[in-house]
């Protein structure tokens, strides 16, 4: 998720991951590094095209645990990420390596998409490698309320998952819902300028918790 993709889906009630440039980062307290645990490179293409970055971006699919949260494993493990990338596309600007927090918890897709007849409408499913699998999605008409959020995630095939299974805690379903409900009104404010967005995953923490946008797609006219 870029920067600005990042501050757009945080802006809307989501807690996105907790990206930062590299330069940011070891200019950091060690302590706060200390919830960081993956990084991921941020490149753009010669000329600022972007194309090299679209490769770039499909070969390194590679996320690199941090073994300890300290300058120096962050700077190796930067090291490692820009290499591989340099391999991946020969002569691509590196304007630097982001660094984020883990996610955890239920996979959840939430989407737009904008009707020709209805106007923005949302989708909610479950997300990761569940949404080809079992295409258990559902959706609604921009904007809506709280109850009407609150039913999508109940028409759900798998919501029994979300009250807890297999000694796992039940899912924060009420912050799933205001995520909805946030989303439908962001599609309504950008009204026709928005042709498609896809979070996915959206992670749903334990009850209480909250949710995590980890990555995002957005398609504006």
């Amino acid at each position: 998720m870029s920067l600005a993709l990042s501050g757009l889906i945080g802006f809307v009630g989501y807690h996105e991951r907790a990206y930062q440039r590299l330069t940011r980062a070891l200019e950091s307290d060690t302590a706060a590094l200390r919830q960081l645990r993956w990084e991921r490179p941020v490149l753009r293409g010669p000329g600022g095209d972007g194309n090299a970055a679209d490769e770039i971006y499909a070969a390194l699919a590679e996320w690199r645990p941090l073994p300890a949260a300290t300058r120096d494993a962050l700077a190796e493990a930067a090291r490692q990420v820009t290499d591989s990338a340099r391999k991946a596309v020969p002569g691509a600007k590196i304007d630097g390596v982001l660094v984020s927090e883990m996610a955890s918890g239920l996979e959840t897709l939430i989407g737009v998409i904008n009707d020709p007849s209805f106007g923005p409408v949302v989708a909610l499913g479950l997300g990761g490698v569940f949404t080809e699998v079992l295409k258990d999605v559902t959706y609604r008409v921009a904007p809506f309320g709280i109850e009407t959020a609150r039913e999508m995630i109940a028409d759900l095939r798998a919501a029994r998952l979300f009250d807890g299974y297999r000694g796992k805690p039940a899912a924060d379903k009420e912050a799933l819902a205001k995520a909805l409900v946030a989303t439908s009104r962001m599609a309504i404010a950008l009204g026709p300028r928005l042709k498609e967005l896809d979070i996915n995953p959206v992670f749903v923490g334990p009850s209480g918790e909250g949710v995590v946008a980890a990555d995002a797609l957005v398609v504006l006219e």
